[in-house]
């Protein structure tokens, strides 16, 4: 009886952990989403300050995010993430829009992967 009890505890623990960081890869995916997306519209646009100011947010917000998440996401995934965000400042800064906007969208689907690759599903488990 108490290895069922064991096997039980075990089960829901790994359940509930594998719970939390699909939730919080969910949360950091909606939050850079957000703020990768209005920082090309203002770049787009020609708000060359409010561009870098997100741009600015944004890859403060992964450098924080990337800790917790480099526990259970490929380190490649990461890392190049990282790569992309760190770029976008310089490019910013030396009015190179057009490379920003594409380093803005190549990082949208390096975000929208990372959260492919967790979810749940049949495919990610074979």
């Amino acid at each position: 009886m108490a290895r069922k009890i064991a096997i039980i505890c075990i089960s829901l623990l790994v359940l509930v952990t594998s719970g939390i960081s699909v939730y919080h890869t969910y949360q950091v995916r909606e939050t850079m989403s957000g703020m990768i997306t209005e920082a090309k519209i203002s770049a787009e646009t020609g708000e060359k300050e409010k561009a870098a100011k997100l741009a600015e947010q944004a890859t403060a917000y992964w450098e924080k995010e990337e800790q917790a998440l480099i526990i259970f996401i490929h380190h490649t995934e990461v890392d190049t993430l990282t790569d992309v965000m760190a770029k976008l400042p310089s490019l910013i800064e030396h009015d190179d829009l057009s490379e920003f906007c594409s380093e803005l969208d190549q990082a949208l689907n390096i975000m929208e992967h990372i959260w492919m690759t967790q979810l749940p599903v049949i495919q990610n488990v074979l």
